[in-house]
């Protein structure tokens, strides 16, 4: 996982605010990472990126990586 958020940005996919990295603690070897996208079409590209494509495919060989739909998240209000 060291090496996705680098390499996304390095494309100019995600926004310059480095992807946060958390384990589950009530699932022990499961993690969640959370990354800013630019947008959905840079999403789409991520998924003909070789670079990309290669760290996806290592990732899979060492677990199950599902994605989740976070579009229902929105920034809290500031105070």
């Amino acid at each position: 996982m060291a090496r996705h958020w680098p390499a996304l940005h390095a494309e100019g996919l995600t926004s310059d605010q480095p992807a946060v990295v958390m384990a589950v603690a009530r699932h022990p070897g499961v993690c969640l990472e959370y990354c800013e996208w630019l947008s959905w079409e840079a999403v789409q590209h991520a998924h003909e990126h070789p670079v990309v494509r290669e760290i996806w495919d290592a990732m899979e060989r060492i677990g199950r990586v599902e994605p989740w739909d976070a579009s229902y998240l929105v920034p809290p209000p500031r105070a």
